[in-house]
């Protein structure tokens, strides 16, 4: 009775920090406590938090100005109790960039804030415009980073094998430029790939990464982009996402390469991307994730994780969809329908996933 009553106390003590530091009157106070209470009753403490902050937000008491920044602090701070260790081996980040300089920026940003060392940031600037060249060589410069600069635009999949080709650490992750990464997300990916030794490759959750996104995949026959909720920062869906993880770690047949992780025993194994078939990007990731699985090596999702991925502007929507058709035959003819339609069939239905989707629907109720 004494363990609840403190975790009454508790929660009630942080509800009043937060209407204290915001206000809102006394009407959308009582409101707040009034339902958290009755949450409480169902759920838990730490539930009822989470309900709280959602109650706070709605409530009409509230004027334009609140934000949910604080409480999601205060949240991380009461419930992300599941800490991750730093990681030991040095690992490097390739980012691939071809203009979009304001995602560029965005994405850089996030890796210098959030990520420890030990790590090296390879960047491949693929034949980017004036402007972006320009802030790639002072970011650069000025953050110890390796730059590759081709004149002339070479398309993803040969930048990526430059990276690749520079890169010599135990693990390398090739991140989109149009991403936002967040607090220990790759201590986490780390975690993951350390887990096993028959693990090759690890990627995040994300908004959009086709089998790895949560909370939907597709949404009237396209992917889903599933849109951050209005006063939902990408770290407070980074924290959700940690604090809910049960770290299963499920096996995929395929793996986005927006965000992915990759052993360098793989490499050793398998060699670099297909360049030669793919060399304009769209499918190579596929490619990859094949010729993996084939040599006994397993695809795996860090459900711990969660990276946003912005969907690049770099190239125009009907240059993707060209090269995406064309690469898509190149597969086929590469592997055959059925071994692709098999693994899509697993990733679509894999019940661990399956799991991960339906709860990331109530993380931010």
């Amino acid at each position: 009775m004494r363990l609840i009553f403190d975790k009454i106390s508790s929660l009630l003590s942080g509800m009043e920090f937060l209407i204290s530091r915001y206000g809102g009157g006394a009407k959308g106070a009582r409101r707040a406590f009034a339902e958290a209470v009755s949450v409480l009753i169902r759920k838990g403490p730490r539930q009822v938090f989470r309900q709280a902050l959602s109650n706070i937000k709605a409530s009409k008491y509230f004027g334009p100005d609140f934000s949910l920044a604080k409480p999601a602090d205060v949240a991380e701070e009461r419930f992300h109790s599941r800490k991750v260790a730093p990681h030991e081996h040095s690992a490097e980040i390739i980012v691939c960039i071809h203009n979009a300089l304001d995602d560029v920026r965005r994405c850089l940003s996030s890796v210098i804030r959030y990520t420890l060392p030990p790590y090296r940031l390879i960047l491949v600037d693929d034949g980017s415009q004036k402007e972006t060249e320009e802030y790639l060589v002072n970011f650069s410069d000025t953050q110890n980073a390796v730059l590759i600069r081709n004149e002339e635009a070479k398309g993803y999949t040969l930048a990526a094998n430059q990276g690749l080709r520079a890169s010599q650490d135990k693990f390398v992750i090739l991140l989109n430029s149009d991403t936002v990464v967040s607090e220990g997300w790759l201590d986490r990916m780390v975690q993951c790939a350390e887990s096993s030794d028959r693990i090759g490759m690890v990627g995040p959750l994300s908004n959009t990464a086709s089998w790895q996104s949560i909370p939907e995949v597709l949404v009237d026959g396209d992917w889903a982009a599933n849109p951050l909720p209005e006063g939902v920062t990408v770290e407070d869906m980074a924290v959700l996402v940690a604090e809910d993880s049960k770290l299963i770690y499920p096996r995929l047949s395929f793996l986005n390469g927006f965000c992915i992780m990759i052993k360098r025993e793989l490499i050793n194994d398998i060699g670099y991307f297909d360049e030669e078939t793919f060399g304009q990007g769209f499918c190579e990731e596929n490619d990859y994730c094949l010729r993996a699985r084939l040599n006994g090596w397993e695809l795996v999702v860090a459900d711990d994780v969660y990276v946003f991925h912005a969907q690049s502007k770099s190239y125009s929507h009907e240059r993707r969809k060209k090269i995406g058709v064309e690469s898509f035959k190149a597969l086929v003819n590469k592997f055959g329908q059925s071994i692709i339609d098999d693994g899509v069939n697993q990733c679509r239905y894999d019940r661990a996933m399956l799991g991960i989707r339906a709860r990331a629907k109530h993380l931010v109720l």
